[in-house]
């Protein structure tokens, strides 16, 4: 595994089939995230590609995006894991929590085509009703990725979050 061969490194991997549980209109395929330090990605692309473990793809621009990965069965996506990420160990993995999570979904709206405008405000209040979110977490996240404000309006104009909640 990727974890055993770069044990000092940080890690984040998910899938978007995680999202299904909170979505209208379910994708027929998924993209495995991997984020790690930038650093990493080379050496890591390189490692993964020798395991052929499916089609890898390192920040990948809009056309790949479109003309690949969304055609591929096995598309593993490597992209930088912003510092301070709100990221979660579960069952031995360190994965995604569902505060970075939206702000992914959000943020990086090329990658994550198959989840935006309606979908995405389907997937953020069945999340909100489903579970409790962090939202001091949520946004300071957001702040790094600089999407803090644009996220809050989407959040107003477009679910069903309570106001209260997100003037505090």
């Amino acid at each position: 595994s990727v974890e055993k061969q770069f044990s000092t490194l940080k890690f984040c991997v998910w899938t978007t089939q995680i999202l299904n549980e909170f979505m209208l209109h379910i994708p027929s395929r998924h993209i495995t995230i991997l984020q790690m330090e930038k650093e990493a990605l080379e050496p890591v692309y390189y490692s993964l590609k020798t395991q052929k473990l499916g089609d890898i793809f390192i920040q990948p621009e809009e056309k790949e995006i479109k003309r690949y990965i969304y055609e591929s069965d096995k598309a593993i996506v490597l992209l930088p894991l912003v510092s301070k990420s709100p990221i979660q160990k579960t069952n031995n993995v360190t994965t995604t929590t569902l505060e970075k999570l939206i702000v992914d979904l959000y943020s990086d709206k090329k990658l994550f085509a198959a989840f935006q405008g309606s979908e995405l405000a389907h997937i953020v209040n069945n999340a909100y009703s489903r579970y409790a979110i962090d939202f001091t977490k949520l946004f300071h996240y957001a702040k790094r990725r600089r999407k803090d404000v644009k996220l809050q309006d989407f959040f107003k104009t477009k679910t069903d979050i309570p106001k209260n909640i997100l003037n505090d």
